[in-house]
């Protein structure tokens, strides 16, 4: 699990670091379409071969890319632990974490993937995740876009709370605790994962969110 969620982690790390408003992965993609033609000159009798294979190696990765997109450059492993007993958060009280999932600020909505941030429930018990971006350079390389560092937000109603499932998560070969949450509402289905340094700390959030499940059953 932990080499493969390094290859997960490397694969997204391509997408975060940009040079001249493209992603390193689409400057690799067509550095490997250059180098199939580069060899193709040198290699006239073998040049639709040559062609071909490069053209394959690059939608192999473009595949593999969409795929472990798909699980959101993340390792997910479910446990089958029961839940802590309900117990509702302090509002107010912040809890530490990483997480996942699509956030919003200003109008615009984005997917961030392990950014460091809280968890809060307001008296309403509407939650809060907040996770923060920032900005990183390497010679001419940007991590990110610009315009996303700050802080975004996501807000969870108890009501579209669909499911709240505890885990192992694996990302950059490190192991977390953590949980999976389906959201849905009237207009979309959201997934989030959070996840933290300890598990008595996961049990905390796990814990206030399955008050909200015991207020519907």
């Amino acid at each position: 699990m932990r080499w493969r969620s390094l290859l997960y982690h490397l694969f997204s790390e391509t997408h975060q670091w940009r040079w001249a408003g493209h992603a390193l992965f689409a400057w690799f993609l067509l550095a490997v379409l250059a180098a199939g033609v580069w060899f193709a000159a040198r290699l006239p009798c073998c040049k639709p071969a040559v062609i071909a294979g490069a053209s394959a190696v690059v939608l192999l990765l473009f595949l593999v890319d969409k795929s472990v997109q798909r699980q959101g450059y993340m390792v997910w492993l479910r446990a089958e632990s029961e839940p802590p007993p309900p117990q509702a958060l302090s509002p107010g009280q912040e809890i530490e974490l990483y997480a996942s999932g699509a956030f919003g600020v200003n109008g615009k909505e984005r997917y961030f993937r392990a950014l460091p941030g809280f968890y809060e429930t307001f008296v309403t018990r509407e939650h809060v995740i907040a996770v923060r971006v920032r900005g990183r350079h390497l010679l001419w390389w940007q991590r990110g876009r610009l315009e996303d560092i700050g802080m975004w937000y996501a807000f969870l109603l108890p009501v579209y709370i669909r499911s709240v499932l505890a885990g192992t998560i694996f990302v950059a070969g490190r192991t977390y605790p953590g949980l999976r949450i389906i959201y849905q509402d009237e207009s979309k289905r959201l997934l989030f994962y959070l996840f933290f340094e300890r598990s008595d700390v996961r049990d905390i959030v796990w814990a206030d969110l399955s008050e909200d499940v015991k207020e519907r059953m």
